[in-house]
């Protein structure tokens, strides 16, 4: 008795229009993370941490950036779900990882560049997750995503 397989590509096909909305979603993201970040940290995070100038005061930045993210990456998921996104949560938490401290980062630039980098990071961010996340086989797919994060928080250190 011969058997019969069935070829499945190694890629999980994509609509491009799908695609355009992982985008979006990225790009509206990085915004509303921004906006967060910026609230946190000049009516929250600066009046309670601020106080008497201390020198904790510095971080109060990273702080509101670390918080924004992690709202993001929640908002990002809830996103990601309802336009129906293969694998949601591996496209947030990768992003989520690769930027975390971003906020820190970016301190002392201009406002929009500040804004424009982390739009422009978030969209690049969801873009590559959402690749990797189609990779049909999970082991394959989850030593990429290992590799891919480990990278993105080890180049930047180095520089």
């Amino acid at each position: 008795m011969d058997y019969v397989y069935e070829s499945q590509p190694a890629i999980i096909e994509q609509d491009k229009r799908l695609l355009a909305k992982i985008l979006l979603v990225g790009a509206v993201l990085g915004a509303v993370i921004c906006v967060i970040s910026y609230v946190l940290w000049r009516f929250v995070l600066s009046d309670i941490i601020c106080t008497a100038g201390q020198s904790i005061c510095v971080e109060a930045n990273s702080y509101a950036g670390n918080i924004a993210l992690v709202l993001g990456a929640i908002i990002g998921v809830i996103s990601l779900v309802k336009i129906g996104v293969y694998r949601p949560v591996i496209i947030s938490l990768g992003a989520t990882i690769c930027l975390w401290g971003i906020g820190g980062w970016l301190f002392g630039r201009s406002t929009i560049i500040f804004a424009t980098a982390i739009i422009i990071l978030y969209t690049l961010s969801y873009a590559l997750f959402a690749w990797i996340s189609r990779i049909r086989k999970a082991p394959v797919m989850l030593i990429t995503f290992i590799i891919i994060t480990i990278l993105a928080r080890i180049i930047p250190m180095s520089f």
